[in-house]
């Protein structure tokens, strides 16, 4: 009778583990892996496209980027879109950026339904004058 008590422990156990690393790769939402630029960094070249890739694929429809300069003005009206190659990178088409502070703001719809939104900054560096 304990040996069998002890195998019902066991499988309750083992089916409650299995629920809850199962479940966590469905609750998983799209979160920030990396970005070129990358999160305050200086570069001196303008990017001409912004990419952010994240952990999870997106849906397009639903996934924005917008960019504002220093005194809060959009620099683009473009839409941003999702790769068509890896479902899980956000690209935004850039016009020339003069050297200043930036700020990407991002919103984006994973395929499993959760919405993740944040920001991060980067600077563009006045190119050196050569004498």
């Amino acid at each position: 009778m304990r040996h069998t008590t002890n195998r019902h422990l066991w499988a309750r156990l083992f089916a409650s583990l299995l629920f809850l690393f199962s479940s966590a790769g469905v609750m998983a939402h799209a979160q920030y892996e990396r970005s070129d630029p990358g999160r305050r960094s200086i570069v001196t070249r303008p990017p001409e496209v912004i990419k952010i890739w994240f952990s999870e694929q997106l849906e397009p429809a639903y996934s924005t980027i917008v960019i504002k300069d220093k005194v809060g003005e959009k620099v683009t009206e473009e839409a941003a879109t999702v790769d068509a190659e890896d479902k899980k990178l956000l690209l935004l088409n850039l016009p020339r950026l003069e050297p200043g502070k930036y700020t990407v703001f991002y919103k984006v719809l994973s395929v499993d339904g959760h919405v993740v939104d944040s920001k991060f900054k980067f600077k563009v560096k006045p190119a050196k004058k050569t004498p």
